[in-house]
């Protein structure tokens, strides 16, 4: 009888692509924290440190890892209730399990199987060790499948695939906002004084949940040594450096998703035509779990496919049905990917990693001690056919919309090494990742894969304080990327100009106003005085005009009556909390965690950037802005030098030393010493421990 239950046990956990083999000893991998609370791991073999990856990243985060993992499988709903389960209906209905069932032989690499078996068995282990913590025990033991689940379902939501499905069950179709941006710059060696080369890694992302940023560092007998930054769970290092070359990335405009309107039987029932034939939509209907004020209630919800994929009934007229189909439930690489990149030893390695094309999108930055920089707008453009307006809802009714194929990675934008010294990317256009003598050609892509053509604030600001000088020092290199002043010649700032010159014989009551805005140098560091007053009219504008990411690049066209409204705006609340409007902009930016409540510059769209939220009194807190930042010295026979700082610090737990020490850090905008060297980091070690 036992080995009956036996072999029903390993039945159930080979579906989940868990392996009876290998068995991991903790005893044979090795977690030490530094002063800072980030975890280097060591093991014998990548699965090991994977192993402990999982472990370390569990006690610093283990709620938002299990978020996670929770949504990928389609059991949100257990831990944020309906918002959850509004998730779960999303992952069920683009199949993501479906794809890594059909692929996970076929696509994985054995290395990488196994790797995922050490990720995997180190969060079965925590969780086993700490049971109260987890929020649904079923889930529990995880496998690799189930890891590569959540990275296929983060690709699908990375190629904003919710935002046409939203727009279809609603019935409209609003405007789509660009998300929160990032910085990434290389330099070559003829643009710094000494030879060596430069690397700034620097996304822009929340402070806190699912998509914040933590640190680690992972190393193996057999030859992985990374240092870096990834979400809660992620089992490799996404954007980071290990001895030979760094990399990171900032968020494209690809276009990813293509909307179909079916055309539907007029008669029969869920019946849609194909190239002149009738075909039946397939149905599933998915159970839902959802947890509400502790009460357990299963949900009912429909879910159609058709010949495109993933469809769904318009919630303005029940008989219309449109489909989605977006290359990232089509490949299920991007974890492997990200392994392969943080195994990479020189530019060749990194480049056939990058090959894979599993990462659905993301610019990527890349220096190394070779001297070699890079830029990329990477991504899985789908080749679609002309003649169609791919930027709406095209016909559902042919195969002639029925691409199949994506772009390889040479077709895509990119340099390598320009002649200029220096590569980079602020969410900006392709077609500016360099100087202007070294820039790509626009004119050899098709319009409708997606790129950008515009520039950012922060892309003006680039080139303004890069083609200051010829060459920089490496802290000259650390000051250009915290810099917390805007461009005067942006397009932004010079759509501002009626903005600065109200006529006061017009709006009298603003004459002190106007004069205390045009002392302003567009700086927007913390003890400023001058900034705060213009900056809270402008963030008033944008939120009343719903403006966003368009209207930062092209600049905003308003009457004087509007600016007026937003300096008023700005005045009666600086003299209602403060009595005056000599305010340093620090005092109502706050970076506020635990008991610390720190003073803090920066705004959106400078290269320090910072989003708020509104506060109480006045007051905003800072919620994303510079997430992760590396900064990386590259020489040819020496060692990397890196530096690094979080927001707030390296555990999301309140109880922790390290939930509150980057932070005085953060609003000085200095940085903390990190190190891939074992003699160094066990010499300074602050804790040295098993993961048991």
């Amino acid at each position: 009888m036992q080995k009956y239950f036996y072999l029903v046990v390993f039945t159930i956990m080979a579906a989940a692509g868990v392996s009876a083999q290998p068995t991991f000893n903790p005893d044979s991998i090795t977690i030490v924290r530094d002063k800072w609370g980030v975890p280097h791991i060591y093991g014998k073999t990548d699965a090991d440190a994977a192993f402990g990856l999982a472990w370390a990243n569990a006690e610093d985060n283990f709620p938002e890892m299990q978020n996670n993992l929770l949504q990928g499988l389609g059991r949100l709903g257990m831990a944020k209730g309906k918002e959850g389960a509004i998730r779960d209906y999303l992952a069920k209905s683009i199949r993501v399990k479906d794809i890594v069932d059909k692929l996970y032989e076929t696509d994985i690499t054995p290395q990488f199987k196994t790797y995922l078996q050490g990720f995997a068995a180190g969060v079965n282990a925590y969780a086993k060790a700490h049971p109260k913590e987890v929020v649904y025990k079923k889930v529990f033991p995880i496998g690799p499948k189930d890891i590569l689940t959540n990275f296929t379902f983060t690709n699908a939501l990375i190629s904003f695939v919710h935002q046409p499905i939203q727009k279809i069950i609603a019935g409209k179709y609003d405007e789509e906002q660009v998300p929160w941006g990032s910085n990434g710059i290389a330099f070559k060696s003829n643009k710094t004084a000494d030879g060596s080369t430069f690397l700034a890694c620097n996304p822009h992302q929340p402070f806190e949940g699912q998509m914040s940023f933590y640190e680690a560092h992972l190393n193996s007998d057999e030859g992985l040594n990374v240092l870096g930054a990834l979400f809660p769970g992620g089992s490799s290092v996404f954007i980071g450096s290990n001895e030979n070359l760094g990399w990171t990335h900032t968020f494209n405009g690809l276009d990813l998703v293509d909307t179909y309107k079916l055309k539907m039987h007029p008669k029969k029932k869920l019946w849609y035509e194909f190239d002149g034939k009738w075909k039946k939509l397939e149905v599933r209907t998915s159970w839902l779990k959802v947890k509400v004020k502790g009460l357990v209630v299963w949900v009912p919800k429909k879910s159609y496919w058709s010949d495109y994929g993933a469809t769904f009934q318009s919630g303005k007229n029940k008989k219309e049905f449109y489909s989605v189909r977006f290359p990232a439930n089509m490949n299920i690489k991007a974890a492997q990917q990200w392994y392969y990149m943080n195994k990479a030893t020189n530019y060749n390695q990194f480049h056939t990693a990058l090959e894979q094309m599993g990462i659905v999108r993301f610019n990527i930055v890349y220096a190394d001690k070779d001297d070699n920089i890079y830029y990329i707008s990477n991504g899985r453009i789908p080749v679609r056919a002309k003649g169609y307006n791919w930027d709406g809802i095209v016909p559902g009714n042919t195969s002639k919309t029925l691409w199949t194929e994506t772009y390889p990675l040479d077709s895509l934008p990119q340099l390598l090494n320009p002649d200029c010294g220096y590569v980079y990317n602020t969410n900006n256009s392709e077609f500016y990742a360099t100087g202007q003598e070294c820039n790509g050609d626009s004119g050899k892509y098709c319009r409708d894969m997606g790129f950008w053509y515009g520039n950012n604030n922060r892309a003006y600001r680039m080139l303004e304080l890069i083609e200051k000088q010829e060459k920089f020092t490496f802290d000259e290199f650390k000051i250009l990327k915290f810099d917390q002043t805007f461009p005067k010649q942006s397009k932004f700032f010079q759509s501002l100009k009626p903005f600065f010159a109200l006529d006061t014989v017009k709006f009298p009551d603003l004459g002190a106003v106007v004069r205390k805005i045009n002392l302003w140098d567009l700086s927007c560091s913390a003890d400023d005085k001058n900034a705060t007053l213009p900056l809270i009219a402008i963030k008033y504008i944008f939120k009343k005009q719903h403006y966003g990411q368009v209207e930062l690049e092209r600049g905003v066209f308003l009457p004087d009556s509007v600016f007026a409204d937003a300096l008023r705006y700005s005045r009666d609340l600086l003299l209602a909390n403060f009595k005056t409007i000599d305010v340093p902009l620090g005092s109502v930016q706050r970076l506020q965690r635990g008991n610390v409540d720190l003073p803090v510059g920066g705004a959106p769209d400078v290269l320090a950037a910072l989003h708020t939220e509104p506060l109480p009194n006045g007051r905003e807190k800072a919620v994303g802005g510079d997430t992760y930042v590396q900064l990386v010295r590259f020489t040819k026979n020496s060692p990397p030098e890196i530096e690094s700082l979080l927001p707030h610090g390296n555990s999301a737990r309140p109880d922790s030393p390290h939930f509150t020490d980057q932070m005085e850090l953060y609003t000085k905008q200095q940085t903390k010493k990190m190190t891939l060297d074992k003699a160094t980091i066990f010499r300074d070690a602050k804790r040295i421990y098993h993961p048991k």
